[in-house]
């Protein structure tokens, strides 16, 4: 199903305090990148939302050529975002979209677990000009101010912590409801890691599977399941497939769209608060994959791209 992000996003006829339009976006360029950095944590300490690429500030498409875009490795993203904040933020995705029948990029970016401070000063150089402009200083914190991204106040901050307290009150209660709509004499048991292998008197051994005919089970840390962020499976990757075979974050997003990884529980993890996280089976998968059929990642894009098509 489509993000809601996404949906709200290309419904939009004007920006807003989650929504960022921008005609163009050159990854190279140092200056964009900068502005855009500005905006991607202004949104994030706003609450989460999106920027389109290849959209005026009127709401309309300009056809601007977004493949650099997409092609771009996130991972670069993520580095520039720890450049100047020292903070390892992944919780955005860039994913190609279609409005009026133009092809558009959307940053979709979600929420950190704490304002996001620029520790370093963000300054480029003008064309034709010998000075500087400045788009962000060192101290400095962003949020959204209605279509602006602009200088934090005590109100924002006041609003970021009222938002996270009502987002872990819902997680607090939504754990008591499993509880308490267990069935009549269901017990729940807390296992020590270093002894679940181990027979223990009154513990009842289960089996994780997706199998939905089995008896359910909960896993209780899928942090430990699914312990990698994308940047990690890549380096794994990186090392189990030599030789230039890894595939790249670009690869990496096209095989989770197309084999849909986020709804497999086996493979992926969604944390409410962070980006996706994997597991060793996911990346066991991907290496198995491309050693069974060095052309796997190929013939995936040419799949990916013929089902868009046909969307």
């Amino acid at each position: 199903m489509e993000d809601p992000r996404v949906a709200k996003c290309l419904a939009a006829k004007r920006e807003s305090k989650s929504i960022e339009f921008k005609e163009k976006f050159s990854p190279s360029n140092a200056g964009e990148a900068l502005e855009l950095l500005k905006d991607i944590i202004a949104i994030a300490n706003s609450g989460g939302g999106t920027i389109a690429i290849g959209i005026d500030n009127r709401g309309v498409p300009n056809g601007a050529d977004v493949t650099p875009i997409l092609e771009y490795d996130h991972a670069k993203y993520c580095d520039l975002i720890h450049k100047y904040t020292l903070v390892h933020f992944a919780d955005f995705e860039v994913v190609e979209s279609h409005r009026d029948g133009k092809r558009i990029a959307i940053f979709v970016i979600g929420a950190p677990d704490f304002p996001i401070v620029f520790q370093k000063p963000g300054q480029y150089a003008i064309e034709g000009n010998k000075q500087q402009k400045t788009a962000f200083g060192q101290g400095t914190l962003f949020f959204r101010h209605g279509a602006k991204s602009e200088h934090g106040t005590t109100d924002d901050l006041r609003k970021f912590m009222q938002l996270r307290m009502r987002e872990m009150e819902k997680q607090l209660l939504k754990g008591l409801r499993k509880v308490t709509e267990a069935p009549r004499g269901a017990q729940l048991q807390v296992v020590q890691p270093q002894l679940s292998g181990a027979a223990q008197a009154g513990v009842v051994k289960v089996h994780l599977t997706t199998d939905p005919s089995t008896q359910a089970a909960i896993a209780i840390d899928r942090s430990k399941i699914c312990p990698h962020r994308q940047k990690e499976v890549l380096g794994v990757l990186s090392k189990r497939l030599p030789n230039g075979n890894a595939p790249s974050s670009y690869d990496l997003q096209m095989l989770n769209n197309l084999y849909k990884i986020s709804k497999k529980p086996d493979f992926c993890w969604v944390p409410r608060f962070s980006s996706k996280q994997f597991s060793d089976a996911y990346i066991d998968w991907i290496v198995q994959s491309i050693q069974e059929d060095p052309a796997f990642i190929q013939k995936s894009h040419d799949k990916f791209r013929d089902q868009k098509k046909q969307a």
